[in-house]
């Protein structure tokens, strides 16, 4: 059986783990680590990937997302993201989006 469903919430982790053959995976939470880049994730081959989530991290930017094709939920609150509009780039590939999380975003309280 492949994995469906990865929760490292919580273990002080620098970077994502590298996924490889996780074809099947749906669901990938890796909330409150030390990370703050996931470019090594969006270079993975995740195709059925609907659930990110990497809050309480330290990513600075949003990397391209563009070949998680199934993506509906993107949670990236509480990050270093200093500028929202660098959001959209990394987004345009995610047709299926349906939620994104990203208040209490360093921009959020900017006017």
């Amino acid at each position: 059986m492949l994995l469906q469903t990865l929760n490292l919430q919580a273990n002080n982790l620098q970077q994502p783990p590298r996924l490889v053959n996780n074809v099947l995976l749906r669901e990938l939470r890796l909330d409150d680590n030390s990370i703050s880049s996931f470019e090594s994730l969006s270079r993975a081959w995740l195709p059925l990937l609907q659930t990110l989530s990497v809050s309480q991290n330290s990513i600075f930017q949003l990397a391209p997302l563009d070949n998680l094709i199934m993506l509906e939920s993107l949670d990236i609150r509480n990050n270093l993201i200093s500028d929202t509009d660098s959001l959209v780039p990394g987004l345009q590939g995610c047709s299926r989006l349906k939620t994104l999380k990203v208040r209490r975003e360093p921009c959020a309280g900017r006017s």
